[in-house]
């Protein structure tokens, strides 16, 4: 009797783990066929995503803006935020001996670069591009003026300018 039942007992667990092996096993096949089309689906979704530009979440955590300002922006008074770039890019030739020279009155602006990009032409005393790059410090009103002049005559000789007034804004 003990023995019957004990033969009992070991064929059903021949069945369940024969059973459990199947599926086991069923499970295994299942997963290497899905497996990698979940994997390609998911990288897809990725790419995806990461093309979408966000709105109202900004990756980048530097919300700056840089203003690029050139010859007819003259005059203009422009609003920026405390830690904008404003660049301000003229064309000159630096070959005559003029050449523009900024003017700073307070310190609600920083002079953070001064360029100069030669011209795209060979030619002997073709005009260059300067380029100045400022940044907002502080909140204020001001302005960044900007003459054109032979250093040596002074600006009050200056044959041209350039003027823009700046609301900064926290």
């Amino acid at each position: 009797m003990a023995c019957c039942l004990l033969t009992k007992i070991i064929v059903r667990t021949k069945k369940i783990l024969y059973r459990y092996e199947m599926k086991t096993l069923e499970l295994h096949k299942i997963m290497q066929s899905i497996f990698p089309r979940l994997l390609f689906a998911g990288f897809i979704l990725l790419v995806l995503l990461w093309n979408i530009p966000c709105t109202g979440m900004a990756l980048n955590m530097n919300d700056n803006k840089t203003h690029i300002l050139k010859k007819d922006s003259d005059g203009l008074e422009i609003s920026v935020r405390t830690g904008d770039i404003i660049q301000i890019e003229l064309e000159g030739t630096g070959s005559t001996g003029y050449w523009w020279h900024t003017d700073l009155h307070d310190n609600c602006v920083r002079l953070l670069s001064e360029e100069t990009e030669p011209s795209a032409s060979d030619k002997t005393g073709a005009p260059e591009l300067g380029i100045w790059r400022f940044e907002a410090v502080k909140k204020c009103m001001t302005e960044i003026n900007v003459a054109y002049y032979r250093k040596w005559e002074g600006p009050e000789k200056a044959s041209d300018h350039f003027l823009i007034r700046l609301n900064i804004k926290d």
